[in-house]
């Protein structure tokens, strides 16, 4: 059994990347399962989202875990659990009766902070490199209008991407600006950066289509005494 964490703040691309490493990954032969957890709200349903994810049913008699372990026997699987900062308790509690009896299976999961499980492996996502932000902003924006990728005005680019500490989701939430404003007008502009740095897509996570709801989830994770000091902070 393994178990990898990958970790880093809102929009750095956690989820992009285990997408990534689960089309790339060749030695699993019983196949690459993805369980989005980000619609779930209760802690008692991430087992049964588990089983929907591999396709498994549930049976009379059998707990959740138990249809997961039956399910698993002895194919070698990748599960990637994704989103599980908002359900940790109930993940690590998952996780760590799948580590007892599924020796043949691997799990990679997203999330904000470690599920802290027994030989658990955590790896940070960090921010883009200043060369890969803009990088990032030039290939979204070009797909926004097919003539920005001509002469950009990299040195706004530059800017921008700093300003936005290299995180992928805000530089290309900056970038679908360029239909209406130039990289140096968007730079200008971002001290609004949350009624500025709007997404327009109506896919993927409600959370991932604005800053502003980014950062709400964020605030949202944290304990009531957490929220207390930083309303009286700000």
């Amino acid at each position: 059994f393994r178990l990898v964490t990958l970790t880093g703040s809102g929009g750095v691309g956690k989820t992009r990347a285990a997408t990534e490493i689960g089309l790339l990954v060749d030695d699993f032969p019983g196949g690459v399962w993805m369980c989005e957890l980000a619609p779930i709200t209760e802690p008692g349903a991430v087992v049964l989202a588990a089983i929907e994810s591999i396709g498994a049913t549930p049976q009379a008699g059998l707990t959740g875990v138990d249809v997961i372990v039956d399910w698993c026997h002895d194919r070698r699987v990748l599960l990637i659990l994704d989103n599980c900062e908002h359900l940790v308790a109930a993940v690590a509690d998952l996780v760590s009766d799948l580590a007892e009896r599924c020796p043949t299976l691997t799990v990679l999961a997203t999330s904000r902070e470690p599920l802290g499980v027994p030989g658990e492996r955590v790896v940070r996502v960090p921010s883009l490199e200043p060369v890969d932000g803009v990088e990032l902003f030039i290939d979204r924006a070009s797909a926004v209008d097919d003539r920005f990728g001509d002469e950009p005005d990299r040195r706004s680019v530059e800017a921008i991407c700093r300003r936005l500490d290299g995180i992928p989701l805000a530089i290309e939430l900056a970038a679908a600006r360029v239909r209406s404003l130039s990289p140096a007008e968007i730079l200008h502009r971002l001290d609004e950066r949350f009624r500025l740095l709007r997404g327009s897509g109506r896919g993927g996570l409600e959370r991932h289509q604005t800053l502003e709801a980014a950062v709400d989830w964020s605030y949202r994770l944290l304990a009531d005494a957490q929220r207390e000091l930083f309303d009286e902070l700000s």
